[in-house]
């Protein structure tokens, strides 16, 4: 054999031999599926995992199924569609209650509520503080993701904290999630909602609306303050059958905050959510900036009983449930 064929079988071999570690690395990562929310900040730490190859070292390979809303999640997951949900607490509460398979709360998402009221620029309003505010939202449509969804009833709350009552004083309208709340919003179908990124964002930025309560800053009646209202949630029988892939999610999952909250990656987070949300890139670092200090891994104590107390009062759940049911606690970081 020539040198000339010597030296292009030792260029091949030599390629084989780098590429079979990530070839072999590839074929190992174990497949699983992540329910997220198309375009939303609220899956932001879904999307700095993928997008930042977190899932990818912690020896996973993850795709992502949208869902509409919190119940669509929960069927996903119910049904095996999805390996693991992000959703509220009452949609696992509700779940629960009337007799589903078991879930738990495997890791957190926020430390406090996601939502901002935004009120149509037409509307005028008395003076004063936020709870001022809302009294001047009598007689107005004010829109909501369903009827019926936790996204209503915490809406309503906010509204009965303002003196108003809320089967009275205003009009409910049911007008989905972001693709279709903000035409709403625009065509003045509604003249406020409680949504969160980028629906604040779009709607101040294009000068139609503006915030008036921001549940991000701990706005709102005491019992909405300090609440964590969405997690990452797993049937309980994976936790069981696969208790080592359900560590690999959490410690992603964990490692994904930990990326997202360091100042020295801001850049990286906002270029990794430019992947999945569209809007301008100055309004999305804007947007990241705001919802940072919302996130976090940690599920206490006193927000599952803050979830429990609001799903009876205010749901109607009959079912009694203590955190210890409903959160995976050798999985979730302590602090």
């Amino acid at each position: 054999m020539n040198l000339k064929n010597w030296t292009r079988l030792l260029g091949i071999a030599v390629l084989a031999a780098a590429l079979s570690p990530a070839v072999t690395q590839a074929q190992n990562l174990e497949k699983m599926k992540i329910q997220h929310y198309a375009g939303s900040m609220i899956s932001l730490v879904t999307y700095i995992g993928l997008d930042q190859n977190i899932f990818k070292k912690h020896g996973l390979d993850v795709q992502l199924v949208a869902t509409a809303t919190g119940p669509d999640a929960t069927a996903a997951l119910l049904s095996g569609g999805v390996d693991l949900m992000l959703n509220s607490g009452d949609n696992m509460l509700r779940a629960l209650d009337k007799g589903s398979p078991a879930m738990k709360v495997l890791v957190g998402n926020v430390r406090e509520m996601p939502f901002s009221v935004v009120v149509s620029n037409d509307v005028t309003l008395p003076p004063g503080n936020y709870q001022e505010a809302m009294k001047g939202l009598a007689g107005k449509r004010l829109g909501v993701l369903a009827r019926g969804s936790s996204s209503e009833m915490i809406f309503r709350a906010l509204v009965s904290a303002s003196g108003l009552n809320p089967d009275k004083d205003v009009t409910w309208i049911a007008v989905g999630g972001l693709p279709t709340a903000i035409p709403a919003f625009q065509t003045k179908l509604i003249d406020a909602y409680l949504g969160f990124e980028p629906f604040q964002t779009a709607m101040t930025s294009q000068k139609v609306g503006r915030v008036v309560l921001d549940m991000r800053k701990s706005q709102g009646p005491a019992g909405l303050v300090n609440f964590p209202y969405n997690f990452y949630i797993a049937r309980a029988d994976s936790l069981t059958s696969k208790p080592d892939t359900m560590r690999k999610l959490a410690a992603a999952l964990t490692e994904a905050h930990a990326f997202m909250q360091s100042p020295a990656n801001l850049n990286a987070v906002v270029k990794s959510a430019s992947r999945f949300i569209s809007i301008e890139e100055g309004l999305l670092r804007q947007m990241v900036i705001n919802d940072l200090p919302v996130y976090s891994p940690v599920v206490s104590e006193a927000g599952m009983n803050k979830w429990i107390a609001f799903s009876q009062s205010a749901l109607g759940v009959k079912r009694e449930f203590t955190p210890a049911e409903l959160v995976a606690t050798g999985y979730i970081p302590k602090n």
